[in-house]
């Protein structure tokens, strides 16, 4: 094209200026194509020029003219110093590009490290206008980022002050920053959004600064909303747990001080045996004497097996195993029978129980030996604070569709601070080595017990002239049952049976109850074989039969439940009769009478073992075994 528009030119300008329109094409050439192809237009612009226009190519002898020469050396010259040029322009250019693109990536890796932050971060010029502000602001704030770019941020943040009043510009953290060139921080500030709603929030204002000039400022926001909140709820949970602390460390003193109470409890009756048991020994005590010490040793054993059942029954209610053999009751008469059961103690401390009992009150649905126990508890409870010559009230009556029980004592009544626990184990008013009454405190948390256990409440409050009041409230029966008639043939129970002629096989290891019981037994006519192990036991029934069969459960190397086991297994095997057999054993619980009852006894009796009551139940299996 160089040459054509040369050609088209010629008749203009003749022969001279034959490289002039070459130079624009050796430039293109190497500004779109390179060095090397700006060097190779040169060479081949100098070879059209030197055939079309000088017609001596390659022609380098003397008759050429010089001048031709210094023109196409000079031409030469030139479109490689074009082509270097362009080249050099080319290197530049790409490294401008390259620094550009580098610069935009680190931007944009800055800008999405902004993004994905969850701090919120925006950015103001020197007249405090938005520049730039990341997702996670303009969420916190309500805004779309288009809304805020190009706003006064001062404006947007913080209008007004929480009490209403306007928010002078010169005050804010984010103007002084750039006007001072200092840092500012500000730890609780009132926000706004966009719906007009405010919160708490701590920023950082961090100026911005360019070539040594403050061009605005970087801010960092933060809402304090979640932090407080969560700060809130760690204060609670500390709270609750130095609560719950001190509650553990309360109850392991209450534990600690029952165990001591205990301890007094249990060794206090045993002292009194003991030393009256020593006294007897000699056999030198007037009759007298030797009575009261009888009736002081059988009272201090009661006491014992008294404080053993509430523990067992504590045990019971923490296991969740105890039962109730629910049936129709006469509440009345439970109450009056208890009242005349204490009436002794009570007179004992000069004490007067007055009683008002409603015989239309109506029967309720319950165990009657567990209610017994219930009102007993709380009587004792009565007689226990109750100074001499006081008064206790007795009430039964119907209240709101109840059964209402009222104990009224004229004590001292109870301390404020131990109102709220007077139903709780392991508490007691007086735990210390100067209390003046007896007992574990156990009797009133079995109390509450079953009573919710009977579907009732019970409270307990400060009378208006002192003393205490304890109500209990039970849900009546539906229908009042008719009175049964006794059965026909019924035994009294003060017309005991003698034994006379009945053989009896004692197994038990423990040398005094075995002796203790043998001598009750013998007492009553019968013919007592005692034994300390079940092989011993066995060898006496392969020799000879005997009537009735009482033995230990618990005993070492093989137990009484080994012994009915082997018992009904040769009289399976055998075809011989099958012998009454009664359980000692001082696992007293509903689970173990069952267990022993599955075993193959007939009866099941708790230790320590009651004289009238091992007595009651031998008649009951020698009448079986005489008929």
């Amino acid at each position: 094209m160089a040459a054509l528009l040369r050609a088209a030119l010629e008749p203009l300008w003749g022969a001279r200026l034959p490289f002039f329109t070459f130079y624009p094409a050796v430039m293109l050439s190497a500004w779109c194509s390179g060095f090397r192809a700006g060097v190779l237009a040169t060479l081949v612009s100098t070879l059209v020029i030197d055939f079309l226009w000088l017609e001596k190519v390659f022609d380098l002898t003397s008759s050429r003219d010089a001048g031709e020469l210094v023109a196409v050396a000079l031409f030469v010259i030139v479109g490689v110093g074009i082509s270097g040029a362009a080249e050099s322009a080319h290197r530049y250019r790409r490294r401008l590009e390259a620094t550009a693109a580098a610069e935009r990536r680190l931007l944009q890796e800055r800008m999405a490290l902004l993004e994905c932050t969850n701090q919120g971060l925006f950015g103001v010029d020197r007249e405090g206008r938005c520049t730039f502000i990341n997702r996670a602001c303009a969420e916190m704030l309500g805004w779309r980022t288009d809304e805020v770019l190009g706003h006064d941020m001062h404006g947007l943040l913080h209008p007004r002050r929480r009490d209403g009043r306007p928010y002078p510009r010169e005050e804010c953290a984010i103007v002084r920053a750039v006007e001072l060139g200092a840092s500012a921080v500000v730890t609780d500030e009132f926000v706004c959004r966009r719906d007009g709603t405010s919160f708490a929030a701590e920023y950082a204002a961090q100026p911005l600064v360019v070539d040594g000039r403050i061009v605005g400022s970087i801010v960092a926001l933060s809402d304090l909303t979640q932090r407080r909140s969560t700060e809130a709820e760690i204060g609670r949970l500390l709270d609750a747990e130095r609560a719950a602390r001190a509650d553990a460390e309360a109850a392991n003193r209450a534990k600690d001080e029952f165990l001591a109470v205990l301890s007094h409890e249990l060794r206090t009756p045993l002292t009194a045996m003991l030393g009256w048991i020593a006294l007897l020994r000699p056999g030198r005590l007037p009759a007298d004497r030797t009575r009261y010490a009888l009736d002081v040793i059988e009272r201090n054993a009661r006491m014992q097996a008294q404080l053993i059942n509430d523990l067992l029954d504590v045990s019971r209610i923490v296991a969740g195993k105890m039962e109730l053999d629910r049936l129709s009751v006469d509440l009345a008469g439970v109450v009056l029978r208890v009242v005349e059961s204490v009436q002794r103690e009570a007179e004992a401390k000069h004490i007067r129980v007055t009683t008002a009992v409603d015989p239309a009150a109506g029967p309720v649905l319950g165990d009657a030996t567990r209610l017994e126990q219930v009102i007993g508890n709380i009587m004792a409870n009565a007689i226990k604070f109750t100074p001499s010559e006081g008064v206790i009230e007795v009430a039964l009556d119907r209240h709101r569709g109840r059964a209402r029980l009222r104990v009224t004592d004229s004590g001292p009544g109870i301390a404020p601070d131990v109102l709220p626990h007077v139903f709780e184990r392991f508490r007691q008013a007086e735990s210390s080595s100067r209390r003046r009454h007896e007992g574990l405190g156990l009797g009133l948390a079995i109390v509450r017990h079953l009573v919710e256990t009977h579907g009732g409440t019970v409270r307990a409050e400060n009378g208006a002239d002192g003393g205490a009041i304890f109500t209990v409230e039970l849900p009546l029966l539906a229908v009042r049952p008719r009175a049964t008639e006794p059965a026909p043939g019924a035994e009294p129970a003060a017309a005991p049976v003698r034994l006379d002629g009945l053989s009896v096989l004692l197994v038990e290891d423990h040398a005094d109850s075995r002796e203790t019981i043998a001598l009750t037994l013998e007492s009553s006519g019968a013919e007592v074989t005692a034994v300390p192990a079940v092989a011993d036991a066995l060898a006496v029934l392969r020799v000879r039969s005997v009537d009735l069969l009482v033995s230990d459960l618990g005993m070492p190397g093989a137990d009484g439940f080994d012994l009915i086991r082997r018992v009904r297994w040769q009289e399976n095997r055998g075809g011989r009769p099958r012998l009454p057999a009664i359980a000692l054993t001082a696992y007293a619980s509903a689970e173990d009478r069952e267990r022993a009852l599955a075993a193959g006894y007939d009866a099941h009796v708790a230790k320590p073992v009651d004289v009238d009551e091992l007595g009651t139940v031998v008649t009951r299996l020698a009448l079986r075994t005489r008929v």
